[in-house]
């Protein structure tokens, strides 16, 4: 399953757009400029940059991101569950007990 997200913005004459793909295989993210900064800094009226990253070094990334926002924090679990229920993202619960 392939997921996309496209954004773009426009100053002026000055141009940006930013590509984000996810997919099973690899995350790529690529921006287009287009415009006078382009050209004075790559020489181009048009340059495009593309980061990919692939296969399992999205575990790395999840990981990352997660303890960057969410370390130290108390109520991870409820605020994790809430966020992926907000977003439509199944989970499974097990909750466990001592007698």
């Amino acid at each position: 399953m392939a997921r996309k997200a496209e954004f773009t913005v426009e100053i002026g004459a000055e141009y940006r757009r930013t590509s984000l793909i996810v997919n099973t295989d690899e995350l790529r993210i690529s921006t287009t400029d287009r415009g006078n900064t382009a050209k004075r800094l790559f020489g181009r009226e048009e340059y495009e940059q593309i980061l990919i990253m692939k296969g399992e070094e999205y575990i790395n990334l999840l990981f990352c991101l997660l303890l960057e926002k969410y370390s130290g924090q108390a109520n991870l679990l409820k605020e994790f569950s809430e966020f992926c229920r907000a977003k439509g993202i199944p989970t499974e619960r097990i909750d466990w007990h001592s007698d």
